[in-house]
């Protein structure tokens, strides 16, 4: 396909489902700027080969902006194909957001996929065309449908990471590709799956890679997700239950941990990296809570009444959630000096996985069993208390 033909396509898809453009960035899903092949949409759908530039499609008419570095390479590739050169930061150029708040529509709708915009330009964007009340809609995919042959997913095995809990998405990648019966490589499952058990430091407790880190990342990823790829990977005979069980069994100890921190008034600690995930701190408790697997001192009303205490804190009010109800960049309220270089919108709703006992039904005694104080709001009150101490597992 040439790159007209590229785009006369994806105007189809626009045009389906009611967007008067949309726009392509250079970014994975963690704002690299060096993507791997699958990422490479804007490079697909314009010629532009760069490794900075974002492409504006409209109804009439196609636009890229790029930077001085690559104004000569982007005159050549371009050349020919429809699309407009918009040489970022020279005199008389106007931004993205300032040349699509004049071109769009009033009420019309702007197309992206919100995986691979940042959090600042999908602000920008939002402030720019408020004014003409323009919708933002970041379910759509670009190359979806166009691309026929857009290199799989698993071509980011290119992508190192970094020597810690990383590994847990490269384990969970393989053992996805292995169970939808693709061709998984076993010496990344075999590294992810022995150096994540050699890092536990016990008591429900991993180490972030060699060192231990004093953060949320065992409930974020260390203790469910190395679960799940377990359990995955016991699916395929590619791991034994005996390891399921026993990754399950640390688990469910850190759940006991979770449900600790969170304080008579339904706060808890903010502290280490990403507390922007905010909720996604209690995921290994919610996720034990799920499976019905909770201890039996650890009753589920508490639980129930524990994780209610902090979403209420969380999300009740409005601080949390802009005038369009995304989540902003925060622990509580807009504090975006907490954010990490690799924060996104999309990573900010890890907070979501705080949410896993909705998948019990309406009759579990989850829901049905009668309010109960959680651990620390029984403790303060000087009422029963259960004794807590180490496991050896």
């Amino acid at each position: 396909m040439t790159v007209t033909e590229k785009l006369a396509a994806l105007r189809q898809n626009m045009e389906a489902r009611g967007l008067e453009g949309c726009i392509v960035v250079t970014d994975d899903f963690h704002g690299s700027e060096y993507v791997g092949a699958h990422f490479k949409a804007r490079e697909f759908l314009s010629g532009f080969t760069g490794s900075a530039g974002t492409l504006a499609v409209l109804r009439e008419g196609a636009y890229l902006w790029t930077d001085g570095r690559y104004f000569l390479q982007a005159e050549r590739q371009l050349e020919g194909s429809g699309i407009q050169l918009m040489r970022a930061g020279q005199p008389g150029v106007p931004t993205l957001s300032q040349f699509l708040a004049e071109q769009l529509p009033e009420s019309g709708a702007l197309g992206f996929d919100g995986r691979t915009v940042s959090t600042r330009l999908h602000r920008t964007l939002e402030k720019a065309l408020a004014d003409k009340h323009i919708r933002l809609d970041g379910g759509f995919d670009p190359a979806a449908g166009v691309w026929t042959d857009r290199p799989a997913l698993k071509a980011l095995r290119n992508r190192t990471g970094a020597y810690n809990n990383w590994l847990v998405f490269t384990g969970l990648n393989e053992s996805f590709i292995n169970w939808a019966g693709g061709e998984c490589d076993p010496f990344r499952l075999k590294i992810a799956k022995n150096k994540v058990r050699e890092w536990y430091a016990g008591d429900g407790w991993y180490c972030d890679g060699p060192k231990f880190s004093m953060d949320y990342y065992n409930s974020y990823v260390l203790n469910p997700m190395y679960v799940a790829m377990l359990e995955t990977l016991a699916s395929k005979k590619r791991a034994g239950q005996k390891e399921v069980d026993e990754a399950m069994a640390r688990m469910v100890r850190h759940a006991e941990f979770c449900e600790r921190i969170i304080g008579p008034d339904g706060t808890y600690p903010a502290l280490g990296r990403s507390v922007t995930y905010r909720s996604a701190a209690f995921q290994s408790l919610a996720d034990v809570a799920l499976r019905e697997k909770l201890p039996v001192h650890l009753k589920p009303a508490q639980v129930r009444c524990a994780l209610t205490a902090v979403h209420r804190n969380l999300y009740e009010g409005n601080q949390n959630f802009d005038e369009n109800g995304w989540l902003v960049l925060g622990f509580n309220g807009h504090q975006p000096e907490a954010a990490d270089g690799y924060t996104s919108t999309g990573s900010l709703y890890m907070a979501t996985l705080s949410f896993l006992p909705l998948g019990l039904p309406a009759d579990n005694a989850f829901w049905t069993a009668p309010y109960e104080d959680w651990t620390t709001k029984k403790a303060w009150k000087g009422e029963h208390l259960h004794r807590d101490y180490k496991v050896e597992y």
